[in-house]
């Protein structure tokens, strides 16, 4: 009996986009129970399949790749975490900061911003999420949290480490996920793809590579989502 060759990051990184394409032409389950869900619970519904997704490539890449790949708690400590805390509270202000440059260069080219709104009002995605009340927070800190830990499950969790495998730099890995990481938010406008990929993807790259914990850079992202949230609540 032969055993299973490991498949190369190339070829791994080529089934990642093949098959983010193709899910993404794939409803959620949330979207089939549109009419049946409230607005909260259609949220957390897309994003629980989101975070079933991100967990199922990570154990089959964990399975399929030559390249090693974080455990999920890995080298996750106390300091770490608090580490991982302090630093979404700082990318959550860098992206609000970002905005409020944003704004001001909007403000004082005001003909320039009506032909290109994209570039200076980023779009940020509460939807039915309901705040700030406790229940409120509650719906939006789950929705938040497997958005988040979806995302770094295969960002910080596979991309990243496929990539060092392939350039053998931290620095290059860190700014190719980045990159791409923010890329993936251009929906949202030019300042979440500046500051999820210069800012957030930076950082949670960072941790991911130091502590070898896909916990460490989910903390760091949702954190960073909460604080965002919390800032634009509460200048509403």
């Amino acid at each position: 009996m032969t055993s299973r060759r490991p498949l190369s990051p190339v070829v791994l990184l080529g089934l990642l986009i093949a098959g983010g394409f193709l899910i993404s032409l794939v409803p959620s389950p949330a979207v089939l129970w549109t009419t049946r869900l409230s607005p909260a619970t259609f949220h957390i519904v897309h994003d629980g399949y989101q975070f079933a997704l991100g967990f199922g490539v990570f154990y089959a890449a964990k399975r399929l790749s030559r390249a090693p790949l974080p455990r999920l708690v890995g080298g996750a400590t106390v300091k770490s975490l608090v580490l991982a805390v302090g630093l979404g509270i700082a990318c959550g202000f860098g992206h609000r900061a970002i905005a409020a440059a944003a704004e001001n260069i909007g403000n004082s080219f005001p003909e320039f911003r009506e032909s290109w709104p994209w570039l200076f009002s980023p779009q940020i995605r509460i939807g039915g999420l309901k705040g700030p009340s406790i229940s409120g927070w509650i719906e939006i800190a789950i929705s938040s949290g497997l958005t988040s830990f979806a995302e770094e499950l295969i960002f910080r969790g596979v991309i990243l480490w496929l990539i060092l495998r392939l350039t053998r730099n931290p620095t290059i890995a860190i700014a190719i996920s980045a990159v791409w990481f923010g890329g993936l938010h251009w929906r949202a406008g030019f300042v979440s793809v500046i500051s999820a990929g210069a800012v957030a993807g930076v950082a949670t790259g960072w941790l991911a590579l130091r502590t070898r914990s896909v916990v460490c850079a989910g903390l760091l992202h949702w954190v960073t989502n909460l604080t965002i949230y919390f800032l634009v609540l509460a200048t509403r």
